[in-house]
């Protein structure tokens, strides 16, 4: 993606009146994979929500999770700070 196309895609969200919710956790979003020379670290992803979505959901909390896998780093959305994820009762069986 040039320049010219990512400045398109960013007024192309601003027209559709979408914002970035921002985020906590690692600065970078990608990175080249190319640990050993030239490595390119990047924020190129990013999390944005209309005025709708803002509303219903006022206490988002948005994390870029550290990149393993891919070249990109997982976002994770929550949308409740009250969330608790349910605990799961384990069973051995022998």
């Amino acid at each position: 993606m040039t320049v010219g196309e990512f400045t398109a895609v960013l007024e192309s969200a601003e027209r559709c009146g979408l914002v970035d919710l921002g985020f906590n956790g690692p600065v970078y979003t990608w990175c080249n994979k190319r640990f050993t020379s030239k490595p390119v670290f990047e924020c190129l992803d990013r999390c944005l929500a209309n005025a709708g979505w803002c509303d219903r959901f006022p206490n988002t909390n948005v994390y870029n999770l550290p990149i393993l896998l891919s070249d990109h780093a997982p976002i994770l959305t929550i949308t409740d700070s009250n969330f608790q994820r349910p605990r799961l009762k384990f069973k051995f069986e022998n």
